[in-house]
């Protein structure tokens, strides 16, 4: 009885060790070169829409001294970034815009500052504020400034 009772604690011991060692694996990784780090982000008052996002993506390679530029826009030449604008009713809803076209999932855990043009801050920005809080992408030390003119030039420039 106590060699059934061995045998059994054995094999379920084998069993569950093999099934950790199967379902560990790395399903839900997301490698480097796939995403697309925005480090600036600017928001102006929208022609069609409430919003104008304008987006600074870092273009890794060109960083790193390998490739030879970014995909399209700006970036080309060997510049390290590359500046897209469009128009969004909302920042997130921008953010899902802007995977649509761009060919590589946006990642803002990296951006430096928000910039927000200084029609935009006279309307008030707490709501965009709130917004950028309640999100997990955003993190709460990220930089906030009000720009003469537009954001999109400040960004440019």
């Amino acid at each position: 009885m106590k060699k059934i009772a061995l045998v059994k604690m054995a094999s379920l011991i084998l069993i569950l060790t093999a099934s950790i060692t199967i379902l560990s694996g790395c399903f839900d990784r997301r490698e480097v070169d796939e995403m697309a780090y925005v480090m600036a982000l600017g928001l102006d008052k929208g022609t069609t829409n409430s919003l104008r996002m304008t987006l600074q993506i870092a273009v890794p390679k060109s960083i790193s001294g390998g490739g030879t530029g970014g995909e399209g826009g700006e970036g080309g030449g060997g510049k390290s970034f590359v500046i897209t604008t469009l128009e969004v009713p909302a920042i997130y809803s921008g953010l899902n815009m802007a995977n649509s076209y761009i060919g590589r999932e946006i990642n803002v855990s990296h951006a430096k500052v928000i910039v927000f043009s200084e029609e935009l801050a006279r309307e008030g920005i707490m709501g965009y504020i709130h917004a950028l809080m309640r999100g997990k992408e955003f993190r709460g030390n990220i930089f906030m400034a009000v720009a003469r003119g537009s954001a999109e030039e400040y960004i440019r420039n």
